[in-house]
């Protein structure tokens, strides 16, 4: 097998592994309407972070959309129950007409939806343990996350955003890739794949209308790691720290 085919059974693998713990999740969720909500009250509270963290980015036109993809997107309250379930039964029909570059970044997005959505489960039970998920704060948010306990989880989830962003940005150097996503539109959605390919579209715009992220992915790693690490310190604000 070549060094192509090598990476390519190991996109496959990954996608396939990280989708399969997706699943398990939103059936525990589904499962659990108790957990489903702490869960969504979690995100949403984390999506209004978000806005506020990088309210003088999204005031500027170029980072916008960007910061609407990340703060709805990849950190929302968004249920992709019915995406991962469309993706998991076309799998083999994705696996082999995905263009590799497409692939390869899809593989970061799952391993990166997997590990949030048990990061948000660990944060959603801790603050139902405190009995803070009906009025969470950012001090009792705070305390939640020292709880969890699990640093290195997050330092690899913003790792992950970033290597996301990274992808993306590269996807936006390449104009024939609208093209691609404009005529694979319908026959995406046609089998099944609506969702995820408006998911890839929204990120490839967003980041064609900045004309180059490094600057915007260089912000996001220090105000993150500058808020992880606040957290952990127990300053009372961590969420000014940037």
């Amino acid at each position: 097998m070549s060094s192509r085919q090598d990476k390519r059974q190991a996109y496959k693998d990954s996608v396939y592994q990280n989708l399969n713990r997706c699943l398990q999740h939103h059936i525990m969720r589904r499962d659990s309407p108790e957990l489903k909500a702490a869960v969504s009250k979690t995100a949403a509270f984390q999506s209004q972070r978000i806005g506020e963290t990088y309210s003088d980015l999204a005031q500027q036109a170029r980072y916008e959309l960007a910061i609407d993809y990340f703060k709805h997107d990849m950190y929302g309250p968004k249920d992709y129950s019915r995406r991962d379930s469309d993706v998991k039964k076309v799998y083999p029909v994705v696996e082999r007409i995905m263009p590799n570059r497409l692939f390869y970044i899809l593989t970061f997005i799952m391993e990166l939806n997997a590990l949030t959505m048990e990061l948000d489960e660990a944060q959603a039970k801790q603050l139902k343990a405190m009995n803070a998920i009906d009025d969470i704060t950012p001090e009792l948010y705070a305390e939640a996350y020292r709880r969890c306990d699990n640093y290195e989880a997050r330092k690899q989830q913003i790792e992950l955003v970033l290597k996301v962003g990274e992808e993306l940005d590269k996807l936006a150097g390449k104009n024939y890739l609208g093209g691609v996503l404009k005529l694979s539109n319908k026959p995406a959605h046609a089998l099944g794949l609506g969702d995820l390919h408006d998911f890839l579209k929204r990120g490839y715009h967003a980041f064609m209308a900045m004309k180059g992220a490094k600057e915007f992915i260089r912000t996001i790693r220090e105000r993150e790691m500058n808020i992880l690490d606040a957290i952990y310190a127990g300053q009372p604000d961590p969420f000014s720290a940037f």
